[in-house]
C-alpha cells in the first residue's frame, strides 16, 4: 500500500450505512468493503488485505484480479506482456488508485489460470469424456465431475478452494456456450466479440488449470516442468508460452491411470479375423488408432513390434476404407485422442 495513491477513499476507509428507505443510519463503522466496478460484462475487483511478516508486522497491500476480458476485442489474445499495458491504462482510468506500471509488474501472484481453446464437436468432447472416465485413478474419481447441462457439458478436477499441487484444479468447458450465455458472458460477447462464425463458436471448448499458490509453484519447479521464476506479474509475463502449455498438461495426468507395459514376448499370433472383429469393437467403444495399437508396447523385439503395428494398421485400412461406419466413428475417437493428447493425457 505505500506505493499506492489512494484516490478513492471508499477503497480503505471505514464506512457508516445509510438506508434510504427507513431512513435509519446505522452507528456502527463498518468495514471497507472491495471496491468493484463491471463494465459490459467485464468485473472489476480491488480490495485491500494484511499479513503478517518475520518481524510480526502487520504489511497491507492491494489485491487486483485481472482478467483477459479487460483485454476487451483481443479477449483470445490472452493476458501477455505485449497488451499488459493496456489492462493497466483501463484500471488507472477508474480513478480509483493510481501506482506506478513497474510498481504494477512488480506485484505479487497467485491464483493463475493458464488457458488452452481448441475446436472439437460435443460428439467428440462426449468420447473424450468416456476416454477420462475409464481410466481414472479409483482414489480420484469423488474429485472429478463431468457436468452435462442443458447448454454447456464439461469436465470439472477438484474445487478450486481445495486444490493442491498434487490433485490440481482444472475444468474444461464449451466456451462458445458460455460467452452466448445470458448468465455469464452474453453481454461481453454481444460488445466486443460479435460476430463470430457459428462453426467456431459451437465447437469452441476451453481447458483451464489452475497454479494455485507459492507452494503450487514450487511443486512446478521441483518436477522440471517451470523452469522460470514465478513470483511477480512480470515473471509471469515473461514465462514462454510453450513452457505454460507444459504446465498445464501435466494436471490430467495426476488423475488417470498410467499404460502399464508387460515385459512379457510369450503369446499367440492373433488370426487377422479376429483381429479385426475385435478392432471393430473397439473402435465402437471409443478406442482411436493410438490406443487400438497400444500393445505392441509390449513387445520386446522392435522388429517384431514394428512388423505387427504395420499390419494392424493394414487390417484398420482393409476395411474403414469400405465401412462408412467405421471409418466415421475411428475418425471420431481419433479426434478425441488428439484433443486430450494436447491437454496431457496419454494413451
Amino acid at each position: 500500500m505505500s506505493k499506492i495513491n489512494v484516490l478513492d477513499k471508499r477503497l480503505i476507509e471505514e464506512y457508516v450505512a445509510y438506508y434510504p428507505s427507513s431512513e435509519l443510519l446505522d452507528d456502527d463503522l463498518k468495514k471497507a468493503q472491495p471496491v468493484v466496478r463491471v463494465t459490459n460484462g467485464i468485473t472489476y475487483r480491488f480490495y485491500p488485505k494484511a499479513y503478517i511478516n518475520v518481524h510480526k508486522k502487520s504489511i497491507e497491500y492491494l489485491v487486483i484480479q485481472l482478467s483477459a476480458k479487460m483485454l476487451k476485442k483481443n479477449y483470445f489474445d490472452g493476458i501477455q506482456a505485449s497488451n499488459i499495458r493496456a489492462i493497466y491504462n483501463d484500471i488507472m482510468d477508474f480513478g480509483i488508485f493510481w501506482v506506478d506500471f513497474n510498481h504494477f509488474l512488480d506485484g505479487l501472484v497467485t491464483d493463475i489460470d493458464i488457458c488452452i481453446n481448441q475446436n472439437i464437436t460435443p460428439k467428440e468432447f462426449q468420447v473424450a469424456q468416456k476416454m477420462i472416465k475409464t481410466t481414472l485413478l479409483p482414489a480420484k474419481e469423488p474429485l472429478v465431475w463431468f457436468p452435462n447441462r442443458e447448454n454447456n457439458i464439461g469436465i470439472e478436477f477438484n474445487k478450486r478452494d481445495k486444490a493442491t499441487p498434487s490433485i490440481p484444479h482444472m475444468i474444461a468447458y464449451y466456451k462458445g456456450a458460455e460467452l452466448l450465455d445470458e448468465k455469464k458472458s452474453l453481454t461481453f460477447y454481444k460488445a466486443y466479440l460479435e460476430p463470430m462464425p457459428a462453426g467456431i463458436l459451437n465447437n469452441l471448448f476451453r481447458f483451464e488449470f489452475t497454479i494455485k499458490s507459492s507452494k503450487h509453484f514450487a511443486y512446478l519447479r521441483k518436477k522440471g516442468v517451470l523452469t522460470h521464476d514465478l513470483k511477480t506479474l512480470n515473471d509471469l509475463l515473461s514465462i514462454p508460452s510453450k513452457e505454460l502449455y507444459s504446465i498445464a498438461k501435466t494436471g490430467i495426468p495426476l488423475y488417470t491411470r498410467k499404460r502399464e507395459v508387460s515385459h512379457s514376448t510369450e503369446g499367440l499370433k492373433p488370426m487377422d479375423i479376429a483381429i479385426r472383429y475385435y478392432i471393430e469393437k473397439l473402435i465402437e467403444l471409443g478406442f482411436d488408432t493410438e490406443r487400438l495399437v497400444g500393445f505392441i508396447h509390449d513387445i520386446d523385439c522392435p522388429v517384431a513390434r514394428s512388423r505387427t503395428k504395420t499390419k494392424v494398421k493394414k487390417i484398420i485400412n482393409s476395411f474403414t476404407s469400405v465401412s462408412e461406419n467405421s471409418n466415421r466413428l475411428l475418425q471420431r475417437n481419433d479426434n478425441a485422442g488428439h484433443f486430450l493428447s494436447k491437454l496431457g493425457f496419454k494413451i
